[in-house]
């Protein structure tokens, strides 16, 4: 896997890097630099495994005056004739840092964490990637710097670490920012940031800016998508390791699937074939993905296996599947045993569909219509008619979703839902008070897309790479549950080139009927079966969630009684709590939300005061 961490300090204190290396002891072995003069002292150091195998490369370099710690890859060179892989990115790094410094950092493609010491001007700065799939953490303490690419892994480096109410209000309301940790001490990068320290003094700034570069043209849809396709296997080829074998994960929807078939294809000419991994369930057939998933792998002619999901309830191992970084409990021994699979297989790599909704989602629908409808209000006409009709939507409720909500000032927004006492994304379950008083209302909107702060295009992209879904919640999950089996989970739609290649396609094109992911099912027409490209809704995997929570009654009960929430006032006042989860464990209707987050919130802090 590897990883980086490091200490800059100035007051004498000496921190060990190793015991900060030994809380993730499975990112790898430490590797270490030290810089000491007479005011402070720097150290660097690398978790790097014992074979690098993949696209991921761990790096500790020096070179003259610069020195470098590096976790992550470069994408390919974009060349039209060849893919040249960048093999030594950390060289790479360091020499366009010397020529330009922290300039340069927006001309970099990949998903990466790093860390370089100027010993010259005794300054360090540290970045990740434009998209933040690598996680950087850091704390400061009077003239002190410590940093590591989990958050959990400082807390060696500090004495009494307390809580964040702040960020465990936001897990209680399903919401993910990787630059609130759950400790007060210890803060993140956010996705394409760095921060420089010169002499005790640290600035955190965004170095990634966007340019639109303009919409490509073609005659027709076909056009499009046949361009799309072709520049999209391209990158994606970019994703596959040489002589390495590889797996994808299938989930019955077009975002995995599609990456499963540009994998196949690009195998194919090497004289490879790809592994697919699928849930199979027997009992819960609306959640089975097997079907689908055996359809498309053969199709392609991939080698399909499946796990039967069944036999790995959500909380079968309870407490032991909690991990140290934050409350997030999603299916551990389920895809632990995935893993093992393919670790027996000798399979190092598997690629994941995350990114795909943030990108083709129909989301952007209402932003689509509303600037259209304002410049060309006779063609966006139609689909909007046809979208109001498909959402049995009243005339009124359709103005307002399709025309005014896209455009409106959100602070107008916000008017409202206060005199109208509407709380967005407040659980029914959490006290009201409590939610206002960690500020959570303006937290969880403030980076939600709006017409009446810039151009579409601007927007469009804005919603395709922000955390809305959880995605960067999932991939920082699935990669520290994958490295102790020592697999690199990668996930092509999160390259920043991939998302310029969609936003390049005009949205008319894009959009060009209301079918959801109509775009990416046109690219792969002939590649995936017609059967998946016109069945329209995936298998949901909630029943999986329902019926597991119901297996396991008295274990939820138990530990939602008299719990910190309770305990703390975060749960509604009265029996209002209670109450919802009778009725649900009766057969009612309540949502699975209304316990699975204060569950899972309970879970990670009686882990927590464990350690």
């Amino acid at each position: 896997m590897g990883g980086i961490c490091g200490a800059l300090t100035f007051s004498g204190v000496d921190i060990s890097l190793q015991t900060i290396s030994d809380s993730a002891s499975y990112r790898g072995n430490l590797k270490e630099f030290t810089d000491t003069w007479e005011t402070g002292q720097l150290k660097l150091g690398v978790q790097q495994p014992a074979l690098q195998r993949g696209l991921h490369r761990t790096e500790l370099l020096t070179r003259n005056h610069l020195t470098v710690a590096w976790y992550g890859f470069l994408y390919a060179e974009d060349t039209d004739t060849e893919v040249k892989r960048d093999t030594n990115p950390a060289e790479t790094v360091l020499a366009v840092f010397a020529e330009k410094g922290t300039a340069a950092l927006n001309e970099l493609r990949g998903q990466f964490a790093c860390a370089i010491w100027n010993a010259e001007s005794r300054t360090l700065c540290l970045f990740i990637d434009p998209l933040g799939v690598k996680t950087l953490n850091f704390s400061q303490k009077n003239r002190d710097l410590v940093f590591a690419s989990e958050a959990s892994s400082l807390l060696a480096a500090i004495d009494h670490p307390s809580l964040s109410q702040k960020a465990l209000g936001m897990w209680a309301c399903n919401a993910y920012d990787q630059r609130i940790s759950m400790w007060n001490e210890i803060k993140g990068l956010g996705p394409g940031s760095f921060l420089t320290c010169d002499r005790c003094e640290v600035n955190v700034q965004t170095y990634y800016r966007w340019q639109f570069n303009g919409y490509v043209y073609f005659k027709n849809p076909e056009d499009y998508a046949a361009y799309f396709r072709e520049t999209f296997f391209k990158y994606v080829s970019d994703s596959i390791p040489e002589n390495q074998s590889v797996a994808s994960y299938l989930s019955g929807g077009m975002d995995s699937t599609s990456i499963a078939a540009a994998v196949s294809s690009v195998l194919k000419e090497r004289g490879e074939r790809l592994t697919t991994f699928t849930y199979r369930f027997n009992t819960l057939r609306a959640c089975d993905e097997w079907p689908r998933a055996k359809e498309a792998s053969l199709f392609m002619g991939a080698t399909p296996l499946y796990v039967q999901a069944e036999n790995y309830w959500l909380y079968r191992d309870r407490l032991g599947g909690v991990q140290k970084e934050n409350p997030f409990l999603s299916w551990n021994t389920l895809d632990q045993e995935i893993f093992s699979r393919l670790s027996n297989l000798g399979i190092r790599s598997l690629l994941s569909g995350h990114g795909g909704d943030n990108l083709f989602t129909g989301a952007m629908v209402p932003y689509f219509l509303a600037a259209g409808i304002a410049t060309r209000p006779i063609q966006y006409g139609r689909p909007f008619l046809q979208m109001t009709k498909a959402e049995r939507l009243s005339i009124t409720r359709a103005l307002y979703r399709y025309l005014f909500s896209p455009v409106i000032p959100r602070p107008c927004k916000e008017l409202a839902r206060y005199l109208f006492k509407k709380t967005p994304r407040k659980p029914k379950w959490f006290n009201r008070g409590v939610y206002d008083q960690l500020g959570l209302r303006y937290i969880l909107f403030r980076d939600h897309p709006n017409l009446a702060l810039g151009p579409f295009e601007q927007k469009r992209r804005e919603f395709a790479v922000c955390e809305h879904w959880g995605i960067l919640r999932a991939v920082h999950y699935l990669e520290r549950l994958a490295a102790p089996f020592d697999i690199e989970v990668l996930h092509p739609w999160l390259d920043t080139r991939v998302i310029d290649l969609a936003l390049s396609v005009p949205p008319h094109i894009f959009h060009h009927k209301m079918t959801p992911k109509y775009f990416i099912r046109k690219a792969m027409e002939g590649y995936l079966p017609d059967q998946l490209l016109q069945y329209i809704q995936k298998p949901l995997l909630r029943s999986f969630y329902y019926y597991g929570c119901k297996k396991e009654e008295m274990f939820i009960r138990s530990h939602l009684e008299n719990g910190w929430l309770e305990k703390n006032g975060w749960l509604s006042s009265g029996r209002c709590f209670k109450d919802m989860l009778d009725r649900y464990y009766a057969g009612g209707e309540e949502s699975l939300a209304i316990f699975i987050f204060p569950l899972n919130l309970e879970l990670w802090l009686k882990s927590f005061q464990k350690r």
